[in-house]
């Protein structure tokens, strides 16, 4: 009952014309779902959120955050690029804490191509570049353990390298935020159940 509560106030207030109200309701309602562990019903709203409050780039950085870990969850990998590709999009050039996040995004949007293995011509331009980056070795100017260890698990992963994957899985998992853990998980499971049948 209290969601179909939140879903009126948004309809209420979104034909009111006050869209960043109406966004605030949907947010919150998703981070309720997300408490009880209804992920799609949560993504559901968080993305009507994101439409409501176009006009406010901070809010919906935070909304997409949520959703991508709603879709993480619903191993919805593919969908989750997008949302990742969105976020970049969104922070553009803003510097500060801005740039961390971006980086952070370019990191998760690292692992889901890692786990995914999609062909580099289904790639789009950024992301190909992306891979490139740290397929290549790492200039040493602003290198982070975690720039190290993302390009060992990529040039392990092309070189089949299984016992190399483990022991780079197992450095990395400290170093990431929950939902980049939650790919790592998966990616190795792959990995792992793909190293099994050989």
């Amino acid at each position: 009952a209290g969601i179909h509560c939140f879903l009126l106030a948004v309809h209420v207030l979104e034909s009111k014309g006050d869209n960043l109200l109406a966004g605030s309701f949907a947010e919150e309602a998703g981070q309720r779902l997300v408490k009880m562990k209804h992920f799609s019903q949560a993504s559901i709203f968080f993305q009507r959120a994101i439409d409501l409050q176009h006009q406010t780039s901070d809010c919906r950085l935070s909304c997409m955050k949520e959703l991508l870990g709603c879709l993480i969850e619903l191993r919805e990998y593919s969908t989750s690029l997008g949302v990742l590709s969105s976020m970049i999009s969104d922070i553009n050039d803003k510097t500060g804490p801005y740039s961390t996040l971006r980086k952070e995004c370019e990191e998760t949007q690292l692992l889901l191509i890692l786990l995914l293995k999609p062909n580099k011509r289904q790639l789009l331009p950024p992301l190909v570049s992306l891979l490139t980056r740290y397929t290549n070795r790492p200039l040493l100017d602003d290198i982070t353990d975690k720039d190290l260890l993302l390009h060992s698990l990529v040039i392990s992963i092309d070189e089949r390298d299984y016992t190399s994957i483990q022991e780079v899985v197992k450095r990395l998992r400290s170093l990431l935020n929950p939902v980049q853990q939650k790919i790592l998980h998966v990616m190795y499971e792959e990995n792992s159940l793909h190293h099994s049948l050989n």
